[in-house]
């Protein structure tokens, strides 16, 4: 039968075939090192290089946006630009988790990257030094023609608040339109969700969750939304 297999990849995999069975998209396995990179990012704060990344068409990661005055753009990381290899370790092949892991790391620790920019025929090295990272959640400004932008990157706990208050600043300049952007986010909480979209929506139906039982539940509109004009 060959070598043997280690306890804990039996484990991950029947976990991972029992799922598979339910055929439910939204029910899904995280190994450990997943799970804790997912409750840091429920507290918006973590160490690493301050920037959202993604995997491209051919598997290697890519820079989607650095953090403004975060530690990747203050080492003159831009969108776009491919990362070959982390400290040493080429990136093909990685699973966007497992690249995220080797990229953050203890506060003030570095990490080496080689990138590949267009425009640059030669790929290149950064040293970026990590920090702790406050994930932005909520970007807003008053653009041209006076009108409002605001921009939720999650749904997390503390968004809502957050977003109420944009929007009292945003909507005392009496803007003449409000673009609401969501895209890039990954989803968070249903309550959060509710409550923004509460901001929006003056009355009626705002979510519907179905269960596995097949029961149904309603959340309506809260009717206390700045926005619901």
């Amino acid at each position: 039968y060959g070598a043997p297999v280690a306890p804990t990849r039996l484990t991950y995999g029947a976990i991972r075939g029992a799922l598979e069975t339910l055929e439910d998209p939204f029910t899904w396995f995280a190994e450990p090192v997943v799970a804790e990179r997912i409750r840091e990012d429920a507290t918006g704060r973590y160490y690493g290089i301050g920037a959202v990344v993604n995997l491209n068409d051919v598997g290697r990661v890519v820079i989607v946006r650095p953090f403004v005055g975060g530690p990747a753009d203050q080492a003159g990381l831009k969108p776009g630009d491919v990362i070959l290899e982390v400290d040493g370790t080429d990136t093909l092949g990685l699973t966007l988790d497992e690249a995220v892991s080797m990229i953050r790391g203890p506060e003030g620790t570095p990490v080496h990257l080689i990138l590949q920019r267009d425009g640059i025929a030669t790929p290149f090295e950064v040293e970026v030094v990590r920090a702790e990272i406050a994930f932005p959640s909520v970007e807003y400004r008053l653009l041209d023609d006076n009108i409002a932008y605001l921009k939720l990157n999650d749904f997390r706990g503390h968004v809502p608040d957050q977003v109420h208050d944009a929007l009292a600043e945003l909507l005392a300049e009496q803007p003449q339109g409000l673009i609401l952007d969501l895209r890039d986010n990954p989803g968070g909480l249903l309550s959060s969700s509710i409550r923004i979209g509460s901001e929006f929506v003056a009355e009626g139906v705002i979510a519907l969750e179905r269960g596995s039982n097949g029961l149904e539940e309603e959340y309506v509109a809260q009717g206390d939304g700045l926005a619901t004009d």
